[in-house]
């Protein structure tokens, strides 16, 4: 067999271990494909004008609202205007990414992309959503006590720490979602 017939041989080995590779992860190509679809939706639809002013601000309002009255529960004297909480001590001005939107519509594109039925995927879209808001909350407390007692550390824990941690608690609960609601134990133990 001569080298040319050689790197003919290999070539077409190649390309049909590739096609069987590809027959044979065809649903996760599938799913990757339908996620980065889905997530480059939800990421423009959040970057429209109209979206930010009807949706977005609102939204960072409905944030410091909620953390500011958690503060108060807390012992902590605060006021909230728009998205500012400030107290005599430190004060914290909640601004784009400093939600839970891009996680929740990263958890979302995972939940539609993936092949369950429309009740679970139902369930976990809203409780998803409702479990990366509370944790933001709590994102946002600890993060306004770190600015009180520990200035020098907020930096850190906002951009490093809270933010590695979201994405993992993102990535847990379409865990747990897709191992509780949509009856992926049966396919992780084939």
């Amino acid at each position: 067999m001569t080298s040319k017939q050689k790197d003919h041989t290999t070539s077409s080995d190649a390309k049909g271990r590739l096609r069987i590779s590809l027959r044979e992860n065809r649903e996760i190509l599938k799913f990757c494909f339908l996620f980065a679809l889905i997530l480059g939706v939800f990421t423009i639809l959040l970057q429209i004008n109209a979206a930010q002013t009807n949706f977005v601000e609102p939204h960072l309002h409905q944030i410091a609202s909620a953390c500011g009255k958690v503060l108060s529960a807390l012992g902590t004297q605060c006021d909230v205007a728009g998205s500012s909480i400030t107290s005599s001590r430190f004060s914290v001005n909640i601004v784009r990414g400093c939600d839970s939107l891009y996680p929740t519509a990263m958890l979302w594109a995972a939940l539609l992309a993936y092949p369950a039925t429309w009740k679970s995927k139902t369930i976990g879209v809203i409780g998803g959503a409702i479990v990366l808001f509370l944790m933001n909350i709590v994102r946002v407390v600890t993060m306004f006590y770190i600015g009180v007692y520990f200035p020098s550390l907020f930096d850190m824990f906002h951009i490093y720490a809270w933010q590695a941690l979201f994405i993992l608690l993102t990535l847990a609960v379409w865990l747990f979602w897709a191992a509780k609601f949509a009856g992926a134990k049966a396919s992780i133990r084939r």
